[in-house]
């Protein structure tokens, strides 16, 4: 567990649970005692991973796979005062640790609410009283009776809707073991309780008005102990209740002071009201618009009582504030999911408005129920804005504000459920190994944690809008990355990730369809055309490897396209994607008559090598250089594309200073280590890569970047910072030389040796110096391609923009960066030089015109007196 998880797992908390899950099986009870002396512990040690143990032991457990009782006797109250205990901790710390929040509410799901005295008590009491008003004292009911005096569990709830249901079908036993089934409980399931139940209820006519009155009563006293969502029991909860009991055992509960206001049981009282009739979607969305903004409205009412200024007086009725909170939430999932049906079929501007209101209320549910929620509120505000918008009527600008937002919220939601698969499915599975839980059940346990929080119907109504968005836009279902020349064909293949197979060669042409990408990779040998569900910049490194490699690249937004082109791996498909033209996919066509050998022939050219001789570059005995000092047998291309810039710029333009660390330097570093190990280590690999393999490269890496500082490069690149005015700090210098021997081991990433491999060039000859520049804080950076790169007008410019660094645009960061167009002067003056210091807008015919908005989550930014050091090879 240790070495497959590291750090992320808290082990010691595992451990700790693990060695007391035979005790915690005697019964709820013990489990819920033994999770309040843990959950000190984990507090005590203040890390937020123990918590993580705690969440995923108490969710397998309520999920069933673990046991509930064994050999054990336990009283309803005596449960339920166990819960209570759990309860309030965990209230407690939603004050005292907000950053916790998250992990604190999927807890109290799966403990339920609990209670003291009365309210466990009243589950003993009360199946006598329906029992004996009811004339219901053997069999079926007798069996169950046992097991609700001796080891009541969640199981009880949904025996109790079982009946109910058996009750409202007329006495058929069909709808009795429905129930059950669709809630987990099978027949062997009730008879392995150590009060098994192997009876079918039997009742008559008679009986069914009755029963139906009194378990309806009975079922809001299970929940209200073992259920940490139902609504009506947590309303109840905070709005105050009483209830007459067997032998004058009544149970009075006041509302909570402060809190259970008129507003909000006007609120409540909304909310569970059923829902209006009506066919058509647009009433049903009228409807659930309107539930939802109940919910909101409620919530809304209760957040400022769950923050560390809490009014709420008795701190120990906070627990029944959040349990409402939760309630709620849960209902606004269900009313979402309820109406998926009427949601999907919408279709023109009219209904677009109402999925977008929907959403703009789930999103703020979203906000309520997460803790780190800073990018949430930021597209919360821009749908608000938008919803606003709407009254405006239809315009370019707002369909450009539709498409980025809804591609923002997109990516963020998938992002948060990436993040908690990746934050809860490592300690889950480690927890779950331990206890022996079926492999299936540790492998879904973080997607159903997600599909079970606010993010899942959020998720669901971004697809739907992303479809309506399309629609009303007329945008279509592909982003053309990289246009092709001519219709290509070729065998479908899916991948995760692009970046896994860009060392593969494929024998046949090839379509891949890449359910991701980062930007960065190289485009497989073999590929003909890539499709990904990414939003991809046009300016990125593989789009433009791409559209050097003559390779068709594109976005697809569509979920049912991708799923058909997925269904067709295989299968050969034909792919058009010519400049100003639309997209026309053909799959299942038949394999072109060209023969395997012609195909090996054409695909073994296009690998080929480029012809590009790589000329050695010898180490000239500086160890850094002023940019005074560059040329060409000594720094890369970047560092002379920058130095012939110097002195033709307008005073508008600026130009960064520079030094750099020469072609050489880094083997001239090598032999100066007193250990050797890593130049051996290189040299094996070495040989290894000019054989063809490339699979041991990260070891290289590594054994660079452990590489000790040289005193000659930092003497003299501490000389040349001082001669360009950049800052130099001694304490900097560990940081730095960190920086260079990450550009040194950048020669042996995975990508570049596939890039040499692939144009037949010997990675031996790579030699890197490294380029170091003063960075500006940059309010914005941008991309302008004299021509455009994707339509190929030499006459029309492309620019895209992002805030910060430039790294989000041309690292493929998530979202679209802003893109424009502007087309040159249909000639050019005389004294263009002078136009270009003056007035450079003359050099266009017109203003630019926009193409699109950002929809980017990331900006990045440097420090003051920031320096970048970047890879300049030869």
């Amino acid at each position: 567990c240790v070495s497959a998880y590291g750090d992320r797992v808290s082990t010691w908390v595992v451990d700790l649970v693990a060695g007391s899950e035979e005790k915690a099986e005697r019964s709820l009870m013990h489990r819920f005692q033994i999770a309040h002396t843990i959950l000190s512990r984990i507090l005590e040690d203040g890390a937020s991973e123990g918590l993580l143990v705690l969440a995923a032991w108490l969710r397998y457990s309520a999920a069933r796979h673990l046991t509930w009782n064994r050999n054990y006797n336990v009283k309803p109250r005596e449960i339920s005062a166990a819960q209570d205990l759990l309860t309030k901790r965990c209230a407690e710390e939603v004050l005292a640790r907000p950053d916790l929040w998250e992990l604190l509410r999927i807890s109290l799901v799966a403990i339920g609410r609990g209670g003291q005295g009365d309210v466990g008590q009243r589950i003993r009491d009360e199946i006598l009283t329906v029992q004996s008003k009811n004339n219901a004292k053997g069999g079926m009911m007798e069996e169950w009776h046992q097991k609700l005096h001796n080891n009541t569990s969640p199981d009880d709830v949904v025996i109790c809707e079982a009946l109910l249901a058996y009750l409202h079908s007329g006495l058929d036993i069909s709808a009795y073991w429905d129930t059950l089934h669709a809630q987990g409980i099978t027949r062997e399931r009730l008879a392995s309780f150590d009060r098994a139940i192997r009876s079918e209820p039997h009742f008559d006519q008679g009986q069914v008005h009755g029963l139906v009155e009194d378990l309806t009563n009975y079922l809001h006293t299970l929940k209200a102990v073992h259920c940490g969502d139902d609504l009506k029991s947590a309303a109840a909860s905070v709005l105050g209740y009483s209830q007459a009991g067997r032998k004058g055992r009544g149970i009075s509960m006041g509302a909570v002071e402060g809190v259970a206001t008129a507003e909000l049981r006007d609120a409540l009282i909304y909310v569970l009201q059923p829902p209006p009739s009506g066919d058509a979607p647009a009433d049903a969305i009228d409807a659930l618009l309107g539930r939802l903004d109940a919910v909101m409205e409620a919530r809304r009412l209760l957040a400022p009582h769950m923050l560390p200024n809490t009014s709420v007086a008795d701190r120990s009725r906070l627990r029944d504030v959040i349990f409402l909170d939760l309630a709620l939430e849960s209902a606004a999932r269900s009313f979402v999911e309820a109406s998926m049906d009427q949601l999907k079929s919408t279709a023109g501007m009219t209904d677009l408005q109402r999925v977008w209101a929907v959403t703009t209320l789930v999103l703020e549910g979203c906000c309520l129920s997460l803790g780190s929620n800073d990018e949430l509120r930021m597209c919360l505000k821009e749908c608000l804005a938008i919803r606003a918008a709407f009254s405006a009527g239809p315009c370019s600008d707002l369909n450009m504000r539709l498409q980025a937002t809804v591609e923002r919220l997109k990516l963020h939601l998938a992002q948060r459920a990436q993040q908690a698969v990746g934050r809860l499915q490592p300690t889950a599975q480690c927890l779950g190994g331990r206890l022996g839980i079926a492999w299936e059940a540790q492998e879904l346990f973080s997607e159903e944690v997600v599909r079970a929080g606010p993010i899942a119907p959020a998720s669901q109504l971004v697809a739907v809008l992303e479809r309506l968005v399309r629609e009303v836009t007329k945008s279509g279902p592909w982003q053309v990355v990289a246009p092709g020349p001519s219709r290509v064909t070729g065998q479908v293949v899916v991948v995760g990730h692009l970046k896994d197979v860009q060392d593969v060669t494929y024998d046949t042409p090839t379509l891949l369809l890449a359910r991701c990408m980062g930007g960065e990779e190289e485009i497989p040998a073999g590929v003909v055309a890539v499709v990904t569900e990414s939003a991809t910049d046009v300016l990125c490194h593989a789009a433009i490897r791409a559209r050097n490699g003559r390779v068709i690249m594109l976005s697809c937004f569509d979920p049912d396209k991708l799923a058909e082109i997925s269904g067709c791996e295989g299968q050969w498909a034909s792919l058009e994607a010519q400049p100003g033209a639309a997209v026309q996919l053909q799959l299942g066509v038949p394999r072109p008559v060209s023969s395997a050998d012609e195909e090996k022939k054409s695909l073994l050219e296009t690998t080929a090598s480029s012809g590009v001789v790589v000329e050695d570059k010898l180490w000239t005995g500086r160890w850094a250089l002023p940019s005074s000092a560059f040329g060409p047998d000594v720094v890369g291309a970047k560092a002379m594309n920058v130095e012939a810039l110097r002195g033709k710029l307008p005073p508008w333009i600026g130009l960064p200073t520079s030094a750099a660390i020469p072609y050489g330097t880094f083997e001239e570093v090598l032999a100066k280590q007193p250990d050797s190990s890593a130049a051996r280590r290189i040299e094996a690999v070495a040989e290894a890569v000019a054989a063809g393999d490339a699979s041991a490269v990260a070891p290289v890496r590594l054994a660079i970047k452990q590489l000790r500082p040289d005193a000659d490069v930092k003497r003299e690149l501490e000389a040349c910072f001082q001669g360009i005015g950049a800052l130099w700090r001694e304490e900097d210098w560990p940081a730095m030389w960190q920086c260079i021997t990450e550009v040194w081991a950048s020669q042996w990433n995975n990508r570049v040796v596939l890039a040499f491999g692939k144009v037949g060039l010997q990675h031996s000859r790579l030699r890197m110096s490294v380029l170091c520049q003063p960075l500006l804080p940059a309010k914005y950076a941008f991309v302008a391609h004299t021509a455009n790169p994707l339509t190929g007008d030499p006459d029309q410019v492309y620019i895209e923009v992002v805030k910060g660094m430039g790294e989000t645009l041309v690292g493929n960061y998530a979202g679209a960066a802003m893109r424009a167009t502007a087309r040159k002067a249909a000639s050019l003056p005389a004294r263009v030089e002078e136009l270009i210091a003056t007035s450079p807008e003359s050099l266009l015919a017109g203003e630019a015109e926009l193409g699109g908005l950002p929809s980017k989550s990331v900006y990045l930014s440097a420090p003051s007196g920031s320096v970048m050091f970047r890879s300049d090879s030869n």
